[in-house]
């Protein structure tokens, strides 16, 4: 007997659409039968049109910043009538939100359930986040009967920041980011050069992701060594950061929003070292992407982010805060190209941990002591 899962992604854009997808494909291969909510301008919706292990995708039309009054308007009115009548018939043991949006805790109320899950990426905010998205993710949260945290050590903080049992916080691993790799078109572009080291910020553009530490690093760094690079792409305010970065020497700046087609060319070239210079953090969606192109990975020394490069068996440490530390790591990376092939080693070996089937199929037995459940489970090829 198959069990019966609703994913709600309404997110567009970033990794939420992508780790959606993996999370959908797990729980197929796992015994469900997965329905699907999704933003109907997510980014990878190709790839959903595609999928032949959902049973049923329903596209909803969440507007955009311009028109977020008039979609409001049309959700409440009509929309959430459609959904009932769409899934009228189908009574899900779970609905999990994949991440928070405003209409989101609305939408999984709609139907039938018999449990409302969320998957938790940041127990505690960042610093510097904005307070209305702080605010509605905690209302978001509060309001489910389990929650889904990305990092183990925090089971605890979550439960006591949303007031949910700790037994109905449950832990599941950030699962592998393929999706780009497949998607990605690659446009000749030769500013990784083969004799230079090249190092890579990616993601958005926020206060506690620590440019400011990086900008002083590089700076060190490229005094001493002449065949660096340095890349920074993602969205978000870059005005606070560009003083300090425009005086450095092969620095190339991409402030705007990536497409998944386009990442590959930030990640895959030759002698490619991913950098996270952040200042706190649960967990980051950037680090199973450096893994999937097996870009090293120097990180400040945060115990979530360890935790998630296997329990800091892989990567390259450094004191969070610390420009001179941090310096130093890149330069001792730059110059040691066998520690460099042995950390991508490493990656291959964990990112056979990291298959979403093996993933949720774990998950599945905390979740679940359900005797049924496992034997069908067991019964999945």
């Amino acid at each position: 007997m198959y069990k019966n899962l609703l994913l709600v992604c309404l997110r567009k854009a970033g990794a939420a659409p992508t780790f959606s997808i993996g999370m959908a494909e797990g729980f197929a291969h796992n015994g469900f039968n997965v329905y699907v909510i999704l933003s109907s301008a997510i980014t990878n919706k190709e790839e959903w049109d595609d999928c032949k292990y959902v049973k049923e995708i329903y596209y909803l039309n969440n507007g955009d910043k311009i028109h977020f009054i008039e979609a409001n308007i049309k959700y409440f009115i009509k929309e959430k009538k459609k959904i009932k009548k769409t899934f009228k018939d189908i009574n899900f043991d779970y609905v999990i939100c994949t991440m928070p949006h405003p209409w989101a805790t609305s939408v999984m109320k709609i139907v039938s359930s018999n449990k409302l899950l969320s998957v938790c990426h940041d127990p505690s905010p960042h610093s510097g986040e904005n307070q209305y998205s702080v605010q509605m993710s905690r209302w978001h949260y509060k309001s489910m009967d389990k929650l889904i945290v990305l990092t183990e050590a925090f089971r605890g903080l979550a439960s006591q920041n949303f007031k949910i049992p700790i037994d109905d916080v449950y832990f599941m691993p950030h699962g592998k980011m393929s999706t780009y790799k497949k998607k990605q078109i690659l446009d000749g572009s030769n500013w990784y050069k083969q004799n230079n080291i090249n190092f890579l910020f990616f993601g958005k553009i926020e206060k506690y992701k620590g440019l400011n530490i990086l900008a002083i690093a590089y700076k060190i760094v490229s005094s001493k060594i002449k065949n660096v690079t340095l890349t920074i792409a993602g969205n978000g305010t870059f005005n606070e950061y560009l003083k300090e970065f425009s005086s450095l020497q092969n620095v190339r700046i991409v402030n705007k929003y990536i497409p998944d087609n386009e990442v590959g060319k930030y990640f895959d070239g030759p002698n490619i070292i991913t950098v996270l210079p952040y200042l706190d953090a649960t967990q980051s969606g950037i680090i199973p992407i450096a893994m999937e192109y097996e870009s090293p990975i120097i990180t400040s020394n945060l115990a979530s982010l360890k935790a998630q490069l296997n329990n800091g068996k892989i990567g390259y440490y450094f004191q969070s805060g610390s420009s001179r530390e941090l310096a130093d790591i890149m330069i001792s990376v730059a110059n040691d190209v066998e520690s460099r092939n042995l950390q991508i080693e490493l990656m291959r070996t964990f990112l056979n941990e990291l298959n979403w089937v093996n993933i949720i199929k774990k998950f599945c037995m905390s979740l679940s002591s359900e005797s049924v459940y496992e034997k069908d489970c067991n019964n999945i090829s």
